[in-house]
């Protein structure tokens, strides 16, 4: 995935001629002036001095990763004693524009099928998928009366999972049959917490009343830089815009393997060439991640979570400088990679990619992603441009990039775990990680072996191999979820079909009068040229249907 900006502006790249420490300091005594959380950063806190950034050589760590996972990783918060709990923790499900208010929605959470409707006050209900007569899926429901209703025998749950209705006890002849069949403990559905923040719905995957006081007591993890309802606002009141829509895909990869590209800046510029990155720049391979001080890890600034990050300095993307970017992945999955005064962004405060994985089943997560710029003198077309531009066009970006990576996971989760499961032998001894480039991996990788014992789903076997035309499958990872895609697609296949109609009968007409006496001789010709451009528009609508459906993606092409 990507960790870097992709919205590209053009400028010339430039070395950073400085120490990298140099210019770090530099920043944070920018972010002084300005009181953003960077600003406690001072030389005295700052790790061993680094070579300049003059060459590609000189962006390693002078110490290795190596393939086993450090024995103090610098920026684990593991003061609790008590084990990470995954189902006490608040994960992202949707982005609230792919829901669909007027009908049940179907969502995958830790393995568990889910089911999300929003009731007649505004607020959303999630519950299992499942009715408690015979088990058939809720989100093949209906909403009725501030209910949910099982279109098999009409069965009616409220929001808190209660069974209040039962048609056919009202045919029993008892007075009471409805109530007594809707009494029973065995009648209710599970009901589990949400919320919404930034533009997301979010799910607490336990259920009760202990359930519903412990995400009560808990906020999500959210990037600390904004606030979580529009309009967005930075720490010191600067405006906060979207660039772009938010967008959303099921990735058919282990959130483990995902989670290891969050941590993998090095790959951004060789995976995403000619989408984002650019893997002919001289400083392609640069990924120099440094250690963060105490007040800059992510239990300080996301309010006591536990995850891994570092000061990291890499090209920004294709087009781009070399910068330098305030990186956290915390658990249990939102990565932040944060750009202060970005270089190639004129007037910009900050510029911030914000991405939550949500591990849905084994072999499978979902993934959002979200990109902010805030500054109240950045340039007017930067606040009007992404607003104006439809969310398909931002999206079909986001579609290329999550191809880039999706073959690699894939075959990455099948081999790890075959290996394992054929060897005995685990990641730090299948891997080789020489450089400090892959210090998150480790870290990471360390911290779900231990804290998170072994991952949202410990105890998963390899995934069989799938083809890349599913692997790559846009239609249904994306696309049938996004309103905005879905209408793009449902539009170039109509006008697919209606120009090269448009086509055939403008060229019968163009043979038909070329042969009438009388008709001037200018007229099969306009024909002819009608028949032409409804073609080319025609072939224009059917590339559009491609790219929503299935594109190959083909690293040695780029």
């Amino acid at each position: 995935m990507a960790h870097s900006r992709v919205h590209s502006v053009n400028s010339t790249s430039q070395i950073p001629r400085n120490h990298a420490s140099s210019h770090l300091i530099h920043r944070s005594q920018q972010a002084s002036r300005s009181g953003y959380p960077l600003r406690q950063l001072q030389l005295n806190e700052r790790p061993r001095q680094t070579r300049p950034l003059t060459s590609p050589e000189a962006v390693v760590l002078d110490r290795p990763a190596t393939t086993a996972a450090p024995e103090h990783p610098d920026d684990l918060t593991s003061t609790s004693q008590e084990p990470f709990v995954w189902t006490k923790q608040w994960y992202a499900v949707s982005i609230m524009d792919a829901l669909d208010a007027k009908k049940p929605n179907a969502i995958s959470l830790l393995g568990k099928e889910l089911v999300v409707w929003r009731d007649d006050a505004g607020q959303w209900v999630c519950m299992d998928d499942q009715c408690s007569h015979r088990l058939a899926p809720l989100s093949e429901g209906r909403l009725e009366n501030n209910n949910i209703m099982c279109a098999y025998h009409a069965w009616s749950f409220n929001s808190k999972g209660d069974l209040v209705d039962v048609p056919q006890a009202h045919f029993t002849g008892e007075p009471d049959g409805n109530a007594r069949a809707c009494a029973s403990r065995r009648a209710c559905v599970a009901a589990y917490p949400t919320q919404v923040a930034q533009e997301m719905l979010f799910v607490w995957p336990e259920s009760g009343a202990m359930a519903a006081l412990e995400a009560a007591n808990k906020k999500p993890v959210m990037s600390p830089y904004m606030n979580e309802q529009k309009p967005y606002r930075g720490e010191n009141g600067e405006p906060v815009y979207t660039v772009g829509k938010p967008f959303q895909r099921d990735q058919p990869a282990s959130w483990d393997f995902l989670m290891e590209n969050l941590c993998d800046p090095a790959h951004f510029n060789p995976s995403h060439s000619e989408v984002a990155g650019d893997r002919r720049h001289e400083f392609t391979g640069m990924a120099r991640i440094e250690e963060l001080p105490e007040h800059l890890k992510v239990g300080a600034l996301f309010n006591g979570a536990e995850g891994v990050g570092g000061l990291t300095t890499m090209l920004a993307g294709k087009g781009r400088s070399v910068d330098t970017s305030l990186h956290h992945v915390a658990m249990p999955g939102v990565l932040t990679q944060l750009y202060r005064n970005p270089k190639d962004i004129p007037g910009a405060d900050f510029e911030l990619l914000q991405i939550h994985l949500t591990p849905t089943k084994p072999g499978h997560c979902r993934i959002f992603v979200h990109f902010y710029m805030a500054g109240k003198k950045l340039p007017l077309p930067l606040k009007i441009i992404p607003r104006l531009t439809p969310a398909w066009i931002g999206h079909l970006q986001g579609l290329e990039i999550t191809d880039g990576d999706n073959t690699f996971l894939i075959a990455q989760d099948r081999k790890t775990r075959e290996i394992e499961a054929q060897k005995g032998l685990p990641w730090s001894k299948s891997y080789y990680m020489p450089t400090g480039a892959d210090r998150m991996i480790a870290q990471m990788k360390k911290w779900v072996d231990t804290r998170g014992g072994g991952g949202p789903f410990p105890n998963a076997g390899p995934q069989a191999p799938i083809a890349k035309e599913h692997a790559l499958d846009r239609l249904h990872q994306h696309t049938l979820t996004c309103p905005s895609c879905f209408a793009a697609y449902r539009t170039f296949r109509a006008l697919r079909v209606v120009l090269a109609i448009a086509a055939g009968a403008f060229a019968a007409a163009s043979m038909s009068t070329a042969f009438i006496s009388g008709v001037a001789m200018h007229v099969p010709a306009l024909f002819a040229a009608a028949s032409l451009a409804s073609s080319a528009l025609a072939m224009v609508c059917n590339k559009f249907v491609r790219l929503l459906t299935y594109k190959p993606y083909e690293h040695h092409r780029r």
